[in-house]
C-alpha cells in the first residue's frame, strides 16, 4: 500500500510540475517525503500524515486542477483512505 501511494503522489506532483504548478507540486512531494520516512516508525505521525493528505482535497479547486491532475488526485485520496482504514 506505502509504495502504491507513493507512486501516485509522485505522478500527481510530476504533472503538476509540468503544468506550472510547482507550489502545489511541492506540497505533495513533501508529503510523500514524510510518509516514506514516518512509514513504520511512528504510526501516529503516520496517521497524522494521512489524515491530512485525505483533507487536502479543497485543492483540487483552489489550484484549478486540470481533469488529468484531479484524476490523479482521486486516486491519492483513495489510496490514503485505504491504507488509513486498513491501519484502525
Amino acid at each position: 500500500m506505502k509504495r502504491q501511494l507513493i507512486d501516485a503522489i509522485h505522478t500527481l506532483a510530476d504533472e503538476l510540475l509540468k503544468n506550472g504548478k510547482a507550489k502545489t507540486a511541492e506540497y505533495f512531494l513533501n508529503a510523500e517525503s514524510s510518509i516514506s520516512s514516518e512509514c513504520g516508525r511512528n504510526q501516529e505521525e503516520l496517521l497524522s500524515l494521512l489524515d491530512q493528505l485525505q483533507r487536502s482535497g479543497s485543492m483540487v479547486q483552489y489550484a484549478s486542477f486540470t481533469a488529468k491532475e484531479e484524476s490523479l488526485w482521486d486516486r491519492v485520496y483513495e489510496l490514503t483512505k485505504e491504507w488509513r482504514t486498513t491501519m484502525k
